[in-house]
């Protein structure tokens, strides 16, 4: 909490802030997949457990102060990366519209444009 209230008030505001939500058990079974239960980095159910409990208690605080103070988004972490990518990139990705000219468009197109940049 301390070090979020520092970086926002010292630093630049993140255009986007992503809180991956994911259970221990599909956290331990990825872990299990990728780097395997002798690999550097693999955590034991007991102190991830830890890890993840201590990570809850401190986004009690953390979370909402997040949403409160910048552009903040919650993911599903435990589908296919895949899926889990195309919902930071909505967010994420500008949307690109065209307007085409017309007759006398002129005025229609500034006042689409500042709608949609407001």
């Amino acid at each position: 909490m301390v070090q979020a209230k520092f970086f926002l008030r010292n630093a630049k505001k993140p255009s986007h802030v992503f809180a991956l939500e994911c259970s221990k058990d599909v956290c331990q079974e990825r872990m299990v997949q990728e780097i395997g239960e002798t690999g550097k980095g693999y955590l034991p159910s007991a102190i991830l457990s830890k890890k993840i409990k201590e990570y809850h208690t401190q986004a009690k605080q953390l979370l909402p102060y997040l949403r409160g103070n910048t552009n903040f988004f919650c993911v599903n972490a435990e589908r296919p990366w895949e899926k889990v990518m195309e919902d930071i990139n909505k967010e994420v990705e500008p949307c690109v519209i065209h307007i085409r000219p017309g007759a006398n468009s002129n005025d229609l197109r500034k006042q689409i444009t500042e709608q949609l940049a407001a």
